[in-house]
């Protein structure tokens, strides 16, 4: 089963996202697919705030800033994406991408990813709505996510919008 879980910055998306995986993964292998790239001391910061968070939850956590599909776990675990915003960025702004090849990585890899996987929780942050001026390489990106946005949804078993705390069915109706 895929799960796509998508909400505003401070939503309430994550924790959503966490508890709903791991009432799925009675009794299978619970894993945390961290994406985010330590690639400078605000990463490394938020990444160690994040393990800190999660230190007594049930997750292993998997660190796969790029190439998803590449990820190491058991063979029907219940893995949680976090997250496919930070993903796509990883891989539209590693060096030689460009909106196609990272669609592609991404798309593949989470496909690779969930026919490894007895169920999948994809988190996706909201970033549609503000309706500001950015400079191109960010609207490229904004367009891309909108475009995976579109292609999970469409591919999900069940969609969540997650707005102030409170998960909205979208598709599919709640998982739980």
């Amino acid at each position: 089963m895929l799960i796509f879980v998508y909400g505003g910055t401070a939503s309430g998306k994550s924790t959503y996202a966490e508890s709903l995986a791991a009432s799925l993964a009675q009794p299978a292998p619970l894993i945390y697919l961290a994406t985010m790239d330590a690639s400078d001391p605000e990463s490394l910061r938020r990444i160690a705030r994040h393990r800190q968070q999660r230190a007594f939850a049930p997750f292993r956590t998997v660190e796969q800033p790029r190439g998803i599909g590449q990820a190491d776990f058991p063979q029907g675990a219940v893995v949680l994406v976090e997250c496919l915003s930070t993903l796509t960025a990883n891989e539209l702004f590693s060096p030689g991408a460009d909106p196609q090849t990272a669609a592609t990585a991404v798309l593949k890899g989470l496909s690779r990813l969930c026919a490894r996987a007895a169920h999948t929780v994809v988190v996706s942050s909201d970033v549609f709505r503000d309706g500001g001026t950015y400079p191109p390489a960010t609207r490229q990106y904004i367009r891309l996510l909108g475009h995976l946005h579109q292609t999970l949804a469409q591919r999900a078993d069940h969609v969540v919008e997650i707005v102030a705390s409170i998960p909205l069915p979208v598709k599919g109706g709640l998982p739980l």
